[in-house]
C-alpha cells in the first residue's frame, strides 16, 4: 500500500495546526486529517517490543489490585509481560501500570502542563504517555547475555547492558537485607507516567531467582512533578500487589519526588536520598529526558551525585536534533576533554588537573532485535519513521571517581555559560 508523502514545508505548516488544536481545542479540516497524522511525531506507532495489554479490573478485587477506579477516569490499567531473554529458557517479568489512554493528535493541552516549570520546577508537557524509549530500554535490560554485531569498546560496551553484568555490580551488605548477602541499588530519573524499567528491575528477585539468589534489588523511582510521583506510586502498588497475588515476595520499590538542581538545594536532596551519600546507586536509568537542554547541567550534576564509583548510568535517548550531542559534550567538558573550553577553564582554576568523572560510550548498535527493526522501518516506513525522533541511542556513563561538588558542578555551570556566550557571539 503506497504511503502518503508530506514535504518538509507542508509538514511544518501542519504541525502548527496540531499545536493550535492542542491549545484551543479546534477540530481539523477532515480533508487534511490524514496529512496531519503523517506530520505528527505520533504517526509512527513505535517499536512495540513489549507485550502490553489493558486489563479489566472488574475481574480483580480492588483491595488486591491496590487501585480504586473512579468514574470518568481517563486512565487504563496495563499489564506488561516482559521476557528475560536467555539461551536456556525464557522467564517472564510481569508488571502493572496506570497510564493515560492513547491520545490523539487532537487532544487539548492541559494549561497546567504549559506552566509546569514555573510552578513545579520541571517541564511536564511531554507527560502524556509512556514514550517508546522507555519500552526499548526495558526490553534491552531484560537479557542474560548481550551480543551485537558492532565493534565496541572492550571496557564499556553493549555487553554491560545485561542482567549478568548488573549482578556483578551488586555490593556486599554489612548485614543481610531480606536474607540476601548482596544489594543492588537502582534508581530511575524522570520516570514520567510510569518507570517501567525500574519496575521490571524490582521484580527480578521473584522472576529470575537463579541469578538473583543472593542479591536484594532496591529500586527508587523519581520524577520532579507531583502528578508523575503520584502515578508512579500507583504503578508500584499495582505491581507489588500483582507479586503478592502470585504468592511471591514483596518487591522493594520506593517512589519519591526529585528535582534536578545544580545548586546546593540539589546537593541536599541527593544527600537525603542516599543517606549522606552512604548508599549510592550502582545503576541509574534515564529515558528520553535530554530534549530540554536547559536541564542538562542539573541532570549531569544529579547523576554525578547519585551514582556510586564504578556505577553505570544508562541513557536511552533519540538524537532529537542536537540535544543528545550537546549533553555528551557537557559530560566531556566535566571530564576535561574539550581543548578550547579547557584553555578558558584553566585560567580560572589555576591550572589544576582534573581526572575524568565518567567513561563515556555512545552506542548506535546495542541490540540485534532493535537494530533489525530500525533497518526495516527505514526501508518500509518512509515518512512515518524519523530516526532522529524515533530511534534511541544508548549513552553509557561509568563513574570513575567521587563527585566533587565544587569543581565538577562549577565546571558544568561554566561550560553552559561558555556555550551561551558562543551562541550570542
Amino acid at each position: 500500500m503506497a504511503q502518503m508523502q508530506v514535504d518538509t514545508s507542508t509538514k511544518a505548516r501542519l504541525r502548527w495546526k496540531i499545536l493550535r488544536a492542542a491549545l484551543f481545542g479546534k477540530a481539523y479540516d477532515k480533508n487534511e486529517e490524514n496529512a496531519i497524522k503523517m506530520a505528527s511525531i505520533h504517526s509512527f506507532p513505535g517499536f512495540c517490543l513489549l507485550d502490553r495489554r489493558i486489563i479489566d479490573l472488574g475481574f480483580i478485587h480492588h483491595a488486591d489490585s491496590g487501585y480504586h477506579k473512579k468514574e470518568c477516569d481517563p486512565y487504563d490499567i496495563l499489564e506488561y509481560r516482559i521476557p528475560i531473554r536467555c539461551e536456556k529458557h525464557e522467564e517472564l517479568v510481569v508488571i502493572r501500570t496506570r497510564e493515560k489512554r492513547d491520545h490523539s493528535t487532537q487532544e487539548r493541552v492541559d494549561i497546567r502542563s504549559l506552566v509546569s516549570e514555573n510552578i513545579y520546577g520541571v517541564d511536564n508537557t511531554s507527560n502524556v504517555k509512556v514514550w517508546d524509549s522507555e519500552g526499548i530500554l526495558t526490553f534491552c535490560l531484560m537479557r542474560r547475555k548481550r551480543q551485537t554485531r558492532a565493534a565496541l569498546s572492550p571496557l564499556l560496551s553493549a555487553c554491560c547492558i545485561s542482567l549478568d553484568y548488573f549482578c556483578s555490580m551488586a555490593t556486599h551488605c554489612d548485614s543481610n537485607v531480606a536474607n540476601k548477602s548482596k544489594i543492588l541499588r537502582v534508581i530511575e530519573l524522570g520516570c514520567g507516567m510510569a518507570g517501567i524499567a525500574g519496575l521490571a528491575m524490582a521484580c527480578l528477585e521473584n522472576c529470575c531467582p537463579e541469578l538473583f539468589h543472593d542479591i536484594h534489588v532496591q529500586v527508587v523511582l523519581t520524577d520532579g512533578h507531583p502528578d508523575a510521583v503520584r502515578n508512579n506510586d500507583m504503578c508500584a502498588s499495582l505491581t507489588t500487589n500483582k507479586m503478592l497475588l502470585d504468592h511471591r515476595h514483596r518487591p522493594d520499590i520506593k517512589v519519591c519526588k526529585l528535582l534536578w538542581n545544580e545548586s546546593k538545594d540539589g546537593a541536599t536532596d541527593c544527600a537525603q536520598l542516599t543517606q549522606d551519600y552512604k548508599n549510592l546507586f550502582q545503576l541509574l536509568f534515564v529515558s528520553d529526558c535530554l530534549h530540554f537542554t536547559n536541564f542538562h547541567v542539573a541532570l549531569a550534576c544529579t547523576v554525578g551525585r547519585l551514582l556510586d564509583v564504578n556505577g553505570l548510568a544508562i541513557f536511552c535517548q533519540p538524537c532529537r536534533g542536537k540535544s543528545l550531542e550537546q549533553f555528551v559534550r557537557l559530560i566531556q567538558a566535566i571530564n576535561g576533554n574539550l581543548d578550547s573550553f579547557e584553555e578558558n577553564l584553566t585560567k580560572t582554576q589555576n591550572n589544576k588537573t582534573r581526572n575524568p568523572l565518567f567513561e563515556i560510550n555512545l552506542l548506535n548498535d546495542y541490540d540485534d532485535v532493535v537494530t533489525n527493526l530500525h533497518q526495516q522501518f527505514n526501508n518500509q516506513h518512509e515518512g512515518f519513521y524519523q530516526p532522529a525522533a524515533h530511534y534511541p541511542l544508548m549513552l553509557l556513563l561509568k563513574k570513575l571517581r567521587h563527585y566533587n561538588e565544587m569543581s565538577d558542578t562549577q565546571t558544568a555551570i561554566y561550560y553552559s555559560q561558555y556555550c551561551g556566550k558562543l551562541v550570542t557571539h
